[in-house]
């Protein structure tokens, strides 16, 4: 005879077994990957794409350049949502002759694609610092100075602001998805 958690057991084994792209197994639970974690994996493992196990509402994570990872979404960006959020955050929102831009102190941190962009505007590109700073634009570099990120004498990562910096971007993202998805 099954014991009582026969079937819970069984229920999670057909869940680990089942192909759903926007969960991840932990443990026998299933929950949702966080954009945080999506990102992450881009970096730590020097992957350029990532188009499986994404948060709902995104349909791929692929880092462009060295400084630059465009999020295509599943529906166009919400400008007004997206600039609502931003202000709320503390951020900077300008928008004229190009795609809306997020800015942190003068510095681009996000903007919308443009109709020159692979998915024009469901594209969402963010501008983190990466953890390892080969390769960075002069801008992208004195901007990781300014913030403290980097220290200009030394060159290393201070990982409390590089944290601080990457997780401002990352909350304004998910707090899009969010709202967009109970909207």
């Amino acid at each position: 005879m099954d014991s009582p958690s026969a079937p819970r057991c069984k229920e999670l084994e057909m869940n680990r077994n089942r192909e759903d792209s926007t969960k991840v197994n932990v443990q026998g639970f299933l929950r949702e990957t966080s954009l945080l974690e999506v990102v992450s994996k881009i970096f730590s493992e020097e992957r350029v794409v990532l188009a499986s196990n994404l948060p709902p509402g995104v349909e791929r994570v692929e880092r462009v350049t060295v400084e630059a990872v465009r999020i295509k979404l599943s529906e166009k960006v919400d400008e007004d949502l997206l600039s609502s959020i931003a202000r709320e955050e503390g951020y900077q929102v300008v928008k004229g002759e190009f795609s809306l831009r997020v800015l942190r102190r003068g510095a681009i941190i996000a903007r919308v694609g443009s109709r020159s962009d692979p998915d024009g505007s469901f594209d969402l590109y963010v501008y983190p610092i990466p953890p390892k700073l080969d390769g960075l634009s002069i801008y992208r570099r004195i901007l990781a100075e300014r913030e403290g990120v980097v220290d200009p004498k030394t060159g290393k990562i201070n990982l409390e602001k590089f944290y601080d910096f990457n997780m401002g971007i990352i909350r304004l993202v998910n707090k899009y998805l969010k709202r967009k998805l109970t909207k």
